[in-house]
């Protein structure tokens, strides 16, 4: 009787483990379905590449040289800028990245791509808003939503800190803290600058469509990118 007891309760411990292993298995496979009817490569991505790269030196210059400026980046634009430079494959931090998108979301957007080859492979994404703080503080709300890889959470600290490093190298500052339990980044722009020689008047995401306006404030100084 004990024998059969504990044959059962291994039986039991087994189809668990199984059961929890088929439902990890089926999050990690799940897929954003928008992320899915994302446009693949289109013949006319060189030069609507080309153009998004022109669209941003222009926006540049204009930072330094225009006393009021404003710039919209689409979706579309920033997909076709990936897929031309990066042949839709890339590494970052040592990890093999392909078939990255951007997606709009109405007042957010989806940032996915997809780590590994065949069964093995997941796609990871992360949705973001953002919105500009007050007037003339030069400081933009950025919101991270749940990191995923397919459908299933995936702690996001570690993205906090390599944003922080980053944005650093372009004289841009970051605090952390957590609304309603996620994460926002508060990037102070110029950090260093006592007059900074442009000031941010709107920042907005509206169904795929970034647009950002700002003024020239007379001071000298160097904009960063």
């Amino acid at each position: 009787m004990r024998r059969r007891r504990t044959l059962l309760a291994v039986l039991m411990l087994l189809l668990a483990v199984a059961g929890v292993a088929g439902g990890v298995g089926y999050l990690l496979k799940s897929e954003p379905a928008d992320y899915l009817a994302a446009v693949p490569a289109q013949a006319d991505d060189s030069e609507v590449a080309a153009k998004t790269v022109t669209k941003t030196s222009d926006f540049r210059t204009n930072l330094r040289q225009q006393s009021e400026w404003a710039s919209t980046f689409t979706a579309d634009e920033l997909n076709a800028v990936i897929r031309d430079q990066f042949a839709d494959r890339t590494e970052l931090y040592g990890t093999t990245l392909s078939g990255l998108r951007v997606v709009g979301r109405g007042d957010k957007l989806l940032l996915a791509a997809r780590i590994g080859d065949g069964f093995l492979s997941t796609v990871v994404n992360l949705e973001v808003r953002a919105w500009l703080v007050g007037p003339d503080q030069n400081t933009v709300a950025v919101e991270l939503g749940s990191l995923r890889a397919g459908a299933m959470p995936v702690g996001s600290h570690w993205l906090m800190d390599r944003i922080t490093d980053e944005v650093r190298q372009y004289n841009t500052d970051v605090t952390w803290y957590r609304h309603d339990g996620r994460p926002v980044g508060l990037f102070k722009l110029f950090a260093d600058a006592a007059r900074p020689p442009t000031r941010l008047r709107s920042v907005t995401l509206t169904d795929g469509r970034v647009t950002v306006a700002g003024r020239a404030t007379g001071e000298a100084g160097v904009v960063s990118p």
